[in-house]
């Protein structure tokens, strides 16, 4: 019977794949809704309605001013699904 290394190597770059993410994800300061309208030049409320209907990832904390914030790469990514292509429009306009 060969007994493996408890260590093994693809185990050991898992291990450090998800320290690195969680550090990550622990190391990003959260926005508010006021921190994200200014961010992309709306209201408040239209970051509100957004991040209701789906479009805008949030995280729900119970306070007694707001309940939602926001990562900032959540928020550079709809920024990116929210960006069309000039040649794009054009064609949808005709």
């Amino acid at each position: 019977m060969r007994l493996e290394s408890p260590a093994s190597p693809v185990i050991l770059t898992s291990v450090r794949f998800l320290q690195e993410r969680t550090t990550a994800v622990h190391d990003e300061p959260l926005l508010t809704v006021k921190d994200v309208a200014k961010r992309l030049s709306v209201t408040e409320e239209t970051v509100r309605r957004v991040a209701y209907e789906g479009l805008l990832a949030y995280i729900r904390i119970r306070t007694e001013r707001s309940n939602m914030r926001f990562r900032p790469t959540d928020v550079e990514s709809y920024i990116t699904a929210q960006t069309r292509k000039a040649n794009h429009d054009l064609d949808a306009q005709r």
